[in-house]
């Protein structure tokens, strides 16, 4: 079968990814959620062309902080 290779990063392309392990509401942790979000991360640098400086992740995040991310990331999609 076909065998994946890196991918070269395209500039355009940015990419948020929140994952959340835990969670102020009862039973609804996801007891993967940041480990997942950093493997979304390298698959995205690996094999979709991203680079990893046009990712923010944001792991076990407040609201505040993935709100922060999100303008952050809007900011330099705008310079683009």
């Amino acid at each position: 079968g076909a065998t994946l290779g890196k991918v070269a990063s395209v500039p355009t392309k940015f990419a948020m990814i929140v994952g959340n392990t835990d969670s102020k509401l009862p039973n609804a942790g996801l007891a993967f959620g940041a480990s997942d979000a950093m493997a979304v991360r390298e698959f995205l640098v690996e094999f979709a062309g991203y680079s990893v400086d046009n990712i923010d992740l944001v792991a076990n995040g407040t609201a505040e902080q993935i709100m922060a991310s999100a303008l952050a990331l809007s900011q330099r999609v705008d310079d683009t």
